[in-house]
């Protein structure tokens, strides 16, 4: 919810609660692959817990602006596709 009161581009962190404001990148193409499978979000979270994984690097403070944004947006993803790939190996 918070990320919808922000409005604009942001990076959100933890469970969504943590935001940091990015500048706007240009449009992109993108594929979006559905797989024949469902993954409960509570088990996603809890894989992702275990593996203890955060962004080396990511500041804490709310509100702080990540520099540098536009030459970063190929080294970005998703948190969650690691866990669950692990247990999920058609991902």
């Amino acid at each position: 919810m918070p990320y919808f009161l922000l409005g604009g581009t942001a990076l959100g962190l933890s469970r969504g609660g943590e935001l940091y404001p990015l500048d706007d990148l240009p449009a992109a193409v993108v594929v979006l692959a559905l797989p024949a499978f469902g993954v409960a979000t509570a088990d996603a979270y809890r894989w992702f817990d275990e593996q203890r994984a955060r962004p080396a690097g990511m500041p804490r403070a709310a509100g702080t602006r990540i520099a540098a944004w536009r030459g970063c947006p190929l080294a970005l993803g998703n948190d969650l596709e690691a866990p669950v790939a692990r247990r999920h190996a058609r991902l």
